[in-house]
């Protein structure tokens, strides 16, 4: 925050191009990351130099596409637009969701300027033509190829329908229960949780003896583990600083990647430990706390 509130918001916009555009050409490397994460040495259950972590990329990805839909620069948020639907589609269901409600949020906001999004629609519609023809070459997270067919197939697994990727979605489904179970027998366990020892994934591992403990649904854990106690305030963080987005993206419609960036936060959160790693926590905080401080200032 105290960045953002000395750039001020015209020096912000200016070093957040380089860093979204930095970050999507970075992750643009992502097929070629076992390759690339070879050369960094092994630290925990990781590599983590140089890390393309397919979380890290599908959350940058989505603020980085509407942070660069509404660059005036028309070459540059073509680029930048580009490369983070790239980026997109290579990784997950869960950006998809985001980048779906993010769009119809502000549709919702935007409404009553036509010309706004008769214009925003025509660029995204055309990057978008300009990138599938390529994306039939890179191969996805899943080993399959990307296209519009594979995002349609990762979407259908979160109906139980059998596609790459739908067993580690069915674990969860069937695991959240046992979690509430246990949380409800335990005494004071819906007020108090139950702490941070016992594990809530049903005993899944990656790799030999890894466990993974955590049950994928960040909501969900911070209940189990918390209780109201420490569920309550983390939401009214949450909702303020949502309400904060939707606040900025109605003062000017330049704002959209950070309600893109809470949106993204909720959705990942439901599906994955999002807030519980440094990949997407360290991001969301650092680019939600510029913003604010920018915000801070423009307002004082």
């Amino acid at each position: 925050m105290a960045l953002g509130y000395r750039l001020g918001e015209g020096k912000l916009q200016k070093s957040l191009t380089w860093l979204f555009g930095l970050a999507a050409t970075w992750f643009l490397l992502y097929p070629l990351r076992e390759v690339l994460t070879q050369w960094s040495p092994i630290v925990g259950i990781q590599r983590p130099v140089p890390l393309i972590a397919f979380t890290t990329a599908g959350f940058v990805s989505v603020p980085a596409f509407f942070y660069f839909l509404q660059r005036r620069r028309r070459t540059l948020g073509i680029f930048g637009m580009g490369a983070a639907l790239v980026v997109l589609l290579m990784v997950q269901s869960g950006a998809y969701i985001a980048f779906m409600v993010t769009f119809m949020a502000l549709l919702v906001l935007q409404l009553g300027d036509l010309s706004w999004w008769i214009r925003r629609l025509v660029t995204a519609g055309s990057v978008l033509a300009l990138v599938l023809p390529l994306l039939g070459q890179i191969p996805g997270r899943l080993g399959e190829p990307v296209g519009l067919e594979t995002v349609l197939e990762q979407l259908r697994t979160l109906a139980g329908v059998e596609e790459p990727g739908v067993g580690s979605w069915l674990h969860r489904l069937s695991s959240w229960p046992q979690v509430i179970q246990m949380v409800v027998e335990s005494p004071l366990g819906p007020v108090v949780g139950v702490g941070f020892g016992p594990d809530l994934f049903q005993g899944f591992t990656i790799g030999p003896g890894v466990l993974v403990r955590k049950p994928h649904n960040d909501f969900l854990e911070i209940w189990a583990r918390m209780g109201l106690v420490g569920f309550i305030p983390w939401i009214a963080v949450l909702l303020l600083l949502m309400l904060e987005a939707l606040r900025g993206v109605r003062h000017n419609s330049d704002n959209a990647w950070v309600l893109a960036l809470q949106i993204t936060l909720w959705v990942t959160s439901f599906g994955q430990p999002a807030m519980g790693f440094a990949y997407v926590t360290v991001v969301w905080t650092g680019l939600t706390g510029l913003w604010l401080g920018a915000q801070i200032r423009l307002r004082r």
